[in-house]
């Protein structure tokens, strides 16, 4: 992945979200 840090972001998010 090249944006890894992006989806490491994304997948934060999408934790928080659940959250």
């Amino acid at each position: 992945y090249v944006n890894e840090k992006l989806a490491v972001k994304v997948e934060k998010l999408g934790k928080d979200s659940l959250v």
